[in-house]
């Protein structure tokens, strides 16, 4: 790991390629693509557990969703690149939203209408 870095954070900003796959997501027929490309448009990053290949209207699993602002500023400060695909229910308990609902599109869209309510509540 490289030094800390103390100083300015710029917000995260989608890039060309980011900003496709929204586009492709948004398009698409699925409650699930289309709250992932919600939830992308909203600097939102998400962690599905326990739901890899199942159905979209799966009642099991867990869905944390967090800002992407922050895990910028996590990188940045700390150096490194973090993939959340690696991240343990255990690390997203204290960054991140658990999203509820009976389908996996609504857990997304619920944690990330918590972001959102946080980041709301963070700038008064």
């Amino acid at each position: 790991m490289g030094e800390l870095y103390e100083g300015p954070v710029q917000l995260w900003t989608p890039d060309e390629e980011t900003q496709e796959l929204i586009a492709q997501l948004e398009v698409s027929d699925s409650p699930l693509d289309q709250a992932y490309a919600e939830a992308y448009k909203n600097a939102c990053w998400i962690r599905e557990f326990g739901t890899p290949g199942t159905a979209e209207n799966a009642e099991t699993g867990m869905t944390t969703v967090g800002d992407l602002h922050t895990l910028v500023e996590l990188e940045l400060r700390c150096n490194t690149e973090i993939d959340v695909s690696y991240l343990t229910i255990y690390y997203c308990v204290d960054v991140a939203h658990h999203g509820s609902g009976a389908t996996r599109a609504e857990r997304v869209l619920d944690g990330m209408r918590q972001v959102i309510a946080d980041r709301e509540r963070s700038a008064e």
